[in-house]
């Protein structure tokens, strides 16, 4: 029967080979379901695994299994924040956001704390985890994950530059000229892919858009980057319709 199944399948989690136990631990997310106490407790178990990818496998799987708010899976996934390695400490990151409810500032917290970590792969986990915690909150939540975000703008790996981008619509307020003037400077950025993101972070939180807006996408027309160049494409033709003769950007000039 499906006792039998599930005892068979964890006995697997005590393998010698990690791939062996990922799998295990992939076999029972599938086999059981969401609230399931026993597979939760049989993968809780995995977080102290020798192996870092069995670790990882069962903090993602925690993420789909366990009820969000659960104080007992949250307490060792809080604890695998500090684990020695980047990536189970992403994967930890990733988990938390999806156990917690939003507004959690524990949660927001532990996570606001890894903004700064070692690890690139770690600190993009952050990022998200700090705007997934923090959308649909109240004004001040929101502005403090838009802080947060916006610090790691000039992290010096582009894919944490490029996720905070990407991450940016859903705390930010449309049409704030502040954060509109650092999206473009983006434009700017020595790595493809986050001049890429900068535009469509643009088309996303441009609701109005003056010639100044236009004139900074328009400047990527000529992206030696084949992809960022469509993008220029792309969000340029939105910004014309989207044109107003309001300026966002008379603090640059104020500023000299």
């Amino acid at each position: 029967g499906e006792q039998r199944t599930f005892d068979e399948v964890s006995f697997l989690l005590g393998d010698s080979q990690p791939q062996v136990k990922v799998a295990a631990i992939r076999c029972i997310l599938q086999i059981s379901e969401a609230g399931d106490e026993q597979a939760i407790q049989a993968i809780c178990a995995r977080l102290r695994d020798r192996d870092a990818s069995v670790r990882s496998a069962a903090l993602e799987a925690l993420a789909r299994l366990a009820p969000r708010g659960s104080q007992l899976v949250l307490e060792p996934v809080l604890g695998a924040l500090d684990d020695r390695e980047g990536t189970v400490r992403a994967a930890a990151l990733t988990s938390l956001a999806a156990l917690s409810r939003a507004g959690d500032q524990s949660a927001i917290q532990a996570a606001t704390a890894k903004l700064d970590d070692a690890d690139a792969g770690a600190r993009r986990a952050a990022v998200k985890a700090v705007v997934d915690l923090s959308t649909g909150c109240s004004k001040d939540v929101r502005k403090a994950a838009l802080q947060a975000v916006l610090a790691r703008l000039s992290d010096t790996e582009a894919e944490v530059r490029s996720t905070a981008l990407q991450m940016l619509a859903p705390v930010c307020e449309k049409d704030d000229r502040a954060i509109v003037g650092l999206v473009c400077g983006k434009l700017q950025d020595s790595s493809p892919s986050v001049r890429r993101e900068a535009l469509l972070a643009l088309e996303r939180i441009v609701a109005k858009a003056d010639s100044r807006v236009l004139k900074a996408t328009s400047a990527l027309l000529n992206d030696p980057d084949l992809h960022t160049l469509r993008a220029a494409q792309q969000v340029t033709d939105k910004m014309k319709t989207r044109r107003t003769s309001s300026g966002f950007f008379g603090f640059v000039s104020r500023r000299g």
